[in-house]
């Protein structure tokens, strides 16, 4: 769902059916470009390239061998090579003494500073900067480097709500930013280097308070906010990886859960949105009038922040509230995800209170997203129950509320 972008000096306006958790004031915060990231894609972009033509040359090289000449030309072919070899052999044996072999062709040749240096500069390899910017940059810079976790950043409050990060400068007319948690493929908590020959570290007293940075990536995109323990940014990572993992839960939800159709968008022409309008219509027909009035009358607030939003559905939310899944669809929704996450096999039964592992597995599932973490539950994995198979007709629904 799109939002308004946060302004410094004012309240973000909240998604409907979105509850604001916790609020952090005084933190630097800032969303921008991760070098690492880029330097990683970079690094993949050339492993493929690389594969890539390795493959052209065993291709040509087949080619080659297919068309290979016929038994007389691979005759001749051995014919000259044990040619080759014989003259090399007479012309090594004709001259016994090799300095004296060496010695006339000193004195044979006279010696041209001129022409040896002229030839050292055209044998030169000559660089081309437009290249030499290209390969740039060639290095990464460590993820706990200073500069790496606070450049461009701002001071400003930090939103926990049940979807979403948003941060709000504090500097009045200035924009934020905003993220969905459950789009957040990577969350760490990353302590800060001291040695950053990069940075005047004990120049800046508030960051040799807040040493510890809660680091989270979306794409080639990341975030920071310090703390100043270690204990304070893992429960702020703690209560993160609850949110996405409920999310992630939600999605598996079965079909009568789905949300309805929202009922328009920026980018639909007018036909669309005719379209759209008559969904919205059967939408409202599922709701009753007196459910309408009561939303109508206690929630102005949240009509308003509707109204305010293209792609959003008066009813759709009205309806969530009024159909929720039951306790055994919940738990299939929760076997889903682990079948999804390859933690479970399709036919093994999990129940909470009766699987040997349920409290390993469900911690494993709640885990922060994370490169280590993701490696660990593999190897986990595949001790258990071996190579994992993908499920079979696994559906993932659109997110819901309740």
């Amino acid at each position: 769902m799109l939002a308004p972008t946060p302004v410094g000096g004012e309240n973000p306006i909240l998604l409907p059916n979105e509850l604001l958790l916790q609020k952090f004031s005084s933190k630097s915060s800032g969303y921008r470009e991760s070098i690492i990231r880029l330097h990683q894609q970079r690094q993949k972009e050339q492993e493929k390239l690389k594969q890539e033509r390795e493959k052209q040359r065993e291709e040509k090289r087949q080619r080659e061998q297919a068309k290979k000449a016929t038994q007389g030309e691979r005759e001749r072919d051995r014919f000259v090579a044990s040619l080759k070899k014989g003259l090399k052999k007479w012309a090594s044996e004709s001259i016994p003494d090799s300095g004296a072999r060496e010695m006339s062709l000193r004195t044979d040749v006279p010696r041209n500073d001129s022409l040896a240096s002229s030839t050292i500069a055209q044998n030169a390899p000559r660089f081309n900067l437009s290249l030499l910017k290209n390969l740039l940059p060639t290095f990464a810079p460590p993820e706990a480097a200073v500069s790496y976790l606070t450049n461009d950043t701002q001071t400003g409050a930090v939103w926990i709500t049940t979807e979403r990060l948003i941060f709000v400068p504090q500097k009045v007319g200035q924009k934020g930013f905003y993220v969905h948690i459950d789009n957040l493929d990577c969350m760490k908590v990353v302590c800060m280097a001291v040695c950053d020959v990069d940075y005047d570290y004990w120049s800046h007293p508030q960051l040799s308070k807040k040493p510890y940075f809660f680091v989270a990536y979306e794409g080639t995109h990341f975030l920071t906010v310090p703390f100043s323990t270690h204990a304070r940014a893992s429960s702020f990572l703690k209560l993160l990886s609850n949110i996405r993992f409920e999310h992630m839960v939600k999605s598996c939800l079965p079909p009568p859960y789905m949300s309805c159709v929202v009922c328009s968008s920026e980018a639909e022409d007018a036909t669309s949105s005719e379209s759209s309008s008559s969904e919205s219509s059967s939408c409202r027909s599922s709701i009753s009038e007196s459910d309408l009035e009561r939303i109508d009358s206690t929630s102005t607030t949240a009509t308003s922040t509707i109204s305010s939003t293209p792609c959003l559905c008066h009813d759709d939310w009205v309806h969530e509230d009024n159909v929720l899944p039951t306790y055994q669809d919940s738990e299939h929704a929760l076997k889903l995800y682990l079948i999804k996450r390859g933690l479970l096999q399709p036919e093994e039964h999990f129940e909470r209170g009766t699987h040997a592992q349920a409290s390993n597995i469900l911690a494993q599932a709640n885990a922060p997203p994370s490169n280590e973490m993701d490696e660990a539950t593999e190897r986990d994995v595949q001790r258990r129950i071996g190579q994992v198979m993908p499920p079979q007709g696994d559906v993932s629904y659109p997110l819901v509320w309740f």
